[in-house]
């Protein structure tokens, strides 16, 4: 019965995507900053100057005006308009637009591309883009193997509702655990919605979902809030935070990193924070491919 509802949702986001496919373009609007990926492979940012019913044009800081066919552009994206107007040619997106430190944020990977994260060495997570709105992520960690159990297992599928054009996009998703205990394995983990508010580099995620644990779920909601933003062209400071509650008490803590971006890597190094106790040192790092 899982395995029909997981590929059905395969299935429907195979065809939502395909629908939406069509409105990407037009759903941009004089005025906006962009991204446009072409055939081939080569990039062109730039400022929307009219948009036609087999073409759109933009103004380049370096290229001048460009007339850009719809048959040769694979996506378009909003850009950040501060970095818009940097001359350097070597400009980037942020490559870890879809995870704060731990949690998801409503951005996505694009169809085909993959993510691997590491966190704190121990933690090894591998994330892919079946389509533009549907990921799946998946990894263990090691840390269990220190105390001389078995590690533990996570599957991640996300469904991302997104318009780039808008300033907010929505996600739903869960994480699937699977915890050996000895001679039996435990089944927990969440589910949740969220939405993402800005652009892939200014932005803050409002969450909501409940845990579950061999068969029990948390009585309250487990509330997500995080965000990012770039304050160069290679930093970033990262905020990533959550609240637990119950009848008793509640809980706040999360983490705050900088991070160190290039094309293709990024590294979170900062401090976990439960501010009712103290602080640790983490550290992480990823590469998109």
């Amino acid at each position: 019965m899982r395995l029909s509802i997981f590929l059905s949702t395969i299935f429907l986001s195979t065809i939502l995507t395909c629908l939406n496919a069509q409105n990407d373009i037009s759903s941009f609007k004089e005025g906006d900053f962009v991204l446009v990926k072409l055939e081939g492979g080569s990039e062109v940012r730039g400022k929307v100057v009219a948009i036609k019913s087999e073409f759109i044009v933009l103004e380049s800081n370096t290229l001048g005006q460009l007339t850009l066919r719809y048959s040769n552009i694979l996506d378009v994206s909003l850009s950040n308009k501060e970095f818009f107007h940097e001359t350097n040619s070597d400009q980037f997106d942020n490559p870890l637009s879809n995870k704060n430190f731990i949690s998801e944020t409503a951005f996505g990977l694009k169809k085909g591309e993959k993510l691997f994260q590491n966190v704190m060495l121990g933690g090894q997570g591998f994330t892919y883009g079946i389509t533009d709105n549907f990921n799946l992520g998946g990894g263990i960690e090691f840390f269990s193997l220190v105390q001389q159990q078995a590690p533990i297992v996570f599957i991640s599928p996300k469904y991302i509702f997104h318009n780039e054009s808008r300033k907010i996009n929505f996600g739903i998703g869960t994480n699937l655990i699977l915890a050996p205990e000895g001679s039996r394995t435990t089944f927990a983990g969440t589910i949740y919605g969220l939405a993402t508010f800005g652009n892939r580099d200014e932005n803050i995620t409002v969450g909501l979902g409940y845990a579950f644990y061999a068969g029990e779920s948390t009585e309250s909601p487990v509330i997500q809030i995080g965000g990012m933003t770039r304050l160069s062209r290679k930093i970033m400071i990262v905020a990533d935070h959550v609240l637990i509650s119950d009848h008793h008490n509640s809980e706040f803590g999360g983490t705050w990193t900088i991070r160190f971006i290039s094309s293709k890597f990024s590294i979170d190094v900062g401090a976990a924070i439960q501010y009712s106790a103290g602080a640790i040192p983490v550290f992480g790092g990823s590469l998109k491919f």
